[in-house]
């Protein structure tokens, strides 16, 4: 039976303040060649060269990226702890709480990091949609998104890159609703949304009196990485 069931941890945590609840999971990546077989016998094998396993540490606040690994089979505790010291080494600290489904990489060897570094684990409840829905979210976000509409590298640095490009666009540069048009690293720093992205309130500054162009580049030259910007017309 998995530890967090033991520990009776299934609780609810609302995140405060960015840092104070990291999501973590996992996810698999077909690459170009695919699951194209998927019935026992003849099943392919959920590792490289047929998928990438991706880790993903998301801050619940703020839906910034704090951290991925790339994995060619389903990786063990000790490297999703490994990817959390990467990431409490970058940041500078280690969150509060962190919530996570309760597969077997988040069994005793978790939660003995958790123990060594004060953090509360939280598990979302087995079988039940959404008890872990914002990384479940960014998932979808990362899949239709990007992994879907480009070829999926066979190669982990080029696999890396493409995951470094795409968290670097979702947190700069790809507004959220439910934070009013912001970006996740513009609610991580507690700023306010940025000009070029703007309304008529927010960014009168560029509208009063003004023609506005419309202008879209794209990150790295990735045309399924797009950045707009509202700017006032020459």
């Amino acid at each position: 039976m998995p530890e967090a069931k033991r520990a009776g941890a299934v609780r609810t945590v609302t995140a405060k303040y960015p840092g104070h609840v990291w999501n973590v999971d996992l996810t698999t990546v077909p690459t170009s060649g695919g699951f194209w077989v998927s019935w026992i016998p003849h099943a392919l094998a959920q590792s490289w060269p047929f998928c990438w396993w991706v880790g993903f540490i998301l801050d619940h606040f703020s839906r910034r990226v704090v951290g991925f690994s790339v994995f060619a089979k389903e990786p063990t505790a000790e490297q999703i702890c490994e990817m959390l010291d990467r990431a409490v080494e970058r940041v500078g600290r280690a969150p509060k709480y962190t919530v996570t489904d309760q597969g077997r990489q988040f069994w005793e060897e978790y939660r003995a990091w958790s123990k060594r570094h004060s953090v509360k684990p939280r598990y979302g409840a087995v079988g039940k949609h959404g008890s872990i829905a914002v990384i479940e979210r960014f998932f979808l976000t990362l899949k239709t998104e990007a992994m879907r509409v480009i070829m999926v590298p066979f190669r982990r640095t080029a696999m890396r890159a493409e995951l470094v490009a795409f968290a670097g666009w979702y947190d700069a540069h790809r507004p959220h609703q439910s934070f009013g048009g912001r970006t996740p690293a513009e609610v991580y720093e507690g700023l306010e949304q940025a000009d070029q992205r703007a309304g008529t309130d927010s960014g009168s500054r560029l509208t009063s009196g003004k023609q506005l162009a419309l202008k879209v580049s794209y990150l790295e030259g990735r045309k399924h990485l797009p950045i707009v910007e509202l700017r006032a017309a020459a």
